[in-house]
């Protein structure tokens, strides 16, 4: 099987605009996956870009980012995953220790809240598949960029070509640090499926 590299890149872009009342930075996070020891273009993958813009940090959102943490470890534990071990995995992984410290060594500051945020996964495919292999692929694929592909429909794409495979923005509306007691309380008729 193919093996594949990670490559992270973080770059504070200098732009700022308000948004929700908030002075915001704009700081761009890319996110590479593709074969080891080729480019991109020329051994296929996936590119994911976060594109944020951060206010300074919402103490009213303090809560809620705890809250997040708390159940992504539960659901992870849920789910047997075991932490430590996917850790340990990812530390004895050359590429990705090398890609987090390039990713470290850029300096940005990633403090504060994200007020906004543009997430964008692209799949660029294999140039060196011949078509019967890409029909095949398109069947049930066996590499990233083809499993993106066929996420976003199967498109054709010109070889070396980005293919949008999703994209999706969150945006802060509103914040309040307080809710009232009906805002959280069990709904009437709730009935727990194993007591």
């Amino acid at each position: 099987p193919a093996e594949y590299g990670v490559g992270f890149d973080v770059e504070e872009t200098g732009k700022r605009e308000t948004s929700l009342g908030y002075d915001c930075r704009e700081v761009v996070i890319t996110v590479v996956v593709r074969r080891k020891g080729m480019k991109l273009e020329e051994g296929g993958g996936a590119v994911t870009t976060m594109d944020e813009w951060l206010g300074p940090k919402i103490a009213a959102l303090a809560e809620n980012e705890a809250f997040e943490a708390r159940y992504a470890k539960k659901m992870a534990l849920a789910a047997g995953l075991d932490v430590k071990a996917m850790a340990s995995a990812f530390a004895a992984n050359p590429a990705l220790a090398e890609a987090m410290k390039r990713f470290r060594d850029k300096h940005v500051d990633l403090s504060g809240s994200p007020v906004r945020t543009a997430l964008t996964l692209e799949s660029v495919p294999d140039p060196r598949q011949t078509a019967e292999a890409r029909q095949e692929q398109e069947r049930t694929p066996t590499s990233v960029g083809g499993l993106l592909g066929k996420l976003a429909g199967g498109k054709k794409a010109p070889p070396g070509a980005r293919t949008k495979v999703m994209t999706t923005t969150t945006e802060l509306v509103s914040v309040a640090d307080a809710a009232s007691t009906a805002d959280v309380s069990i709904p009437d008729g709730f009935t727990r499926l194993n007591p």
